[in-house]
């Protein structure tokens, strides 16, 4: 499978989604996404997916579970997300800053009233893996 870049969308049992907020300079900065970002060479987009978040949330939660898979095509990049489902709203042990300066635990609504500025990539694979969300 070609990809550029991987992540992971977690979803809890109440339907709350966990978004991470953009830190620094870019003009992405300020806007709300998943954990994932580029792929290193060699790397499967899966293992991308579980280092990505690993070092922009400091661990992945235990018990969770892959559910489906999504691939899109952005802005010259190949992404490829899965949504994973996980038992308990878990706090991420430590937030990259120089990536990330917030974290929250979101409903659907939060999204629809425009409570959180997504990145629009992040956005393009929502319409795909969790239309609902929108």
């Amino acid at each position: 499978m070609h990809a550029d870049a991987a992540g992971f969308v977690f979803f809890s049992p109440k339907g709350k989604m966990l978004l991470l907020k953009r830190a620094g300079q870019s003009s992405w900065s300020g806007r709300w996404a998943s954990a994932g970002g580029m792929m290193d060479p060699g790397e499967t987009p899966l293992h991308a997916a579980v280092r990505e978040t690993i070092e922009e949330i400091g661990n992945l939660p235990r018990f969770c579970k892959l559910m489906n898979m999504v691939k899109i095509h952005w802005r010259g990049t190949h992404y490829v997300t899965w949504m994973v489902y996980t038992p308990i709203e878990f706090r991420p042990a430590k937030l990259n800053k120089k990536e990330h300066s917030q974290w929250r635990w979101v409903t659907a609504e939060d999204v629809q009233e425009g409570k959180y500025f997504l990145h629009d990539g992040f956005r393009a694979t929502l319409e795909e893996i969790a239309p609902h969300m929108l």
